[in-house]
C-alpha cells in the first residue's frame, strides 16, 4: 500500500505493457532474460573447470617441490 491510502498498480511479470513498454519490447526482454541465464549456466560449467585445472596446476607444483626437497 502506497503512502495515501492508494495501491500500486503492479504485474506479477514487472512492467506493465502501455506504461513505456509495449507488449513486443516486453516479450523482447523476456527471451533477453532467459538467453542471459543460459549463457551464465553454460559459462559455469567453464568455470569449474578453470577452478579445477588451477588446483591440478598447484597439487603438480607442490608435489614436484616436495620430491626436489626431499
Amino acid at each position: 500500500m502506497l503512502k495515501g491510502g492508494a495501491h500500486a498498480r503492479t504485474s506479477i511479470t514487472g512492467v506493465q505493457v502501455g506504461v513505456d513498454v509495449t507488449g513486443t519490447e516486453k516479450v523482447w526482454r523476456m527471451f533477453q532474460a532467459i538467453g542471459d541465464i543460459a549463457f551464465a549456466y553454460a559459462f559455469s560449467n567453464v568455470l569449474i573447470e578453470i577452478q579445477a585445472s588451477n588446483i591440478y596446476v598447484l597439487f603438480y607444483l607442490l608435489i614436484n617441490y616436495l620430491l626436489i626437497i626431499i
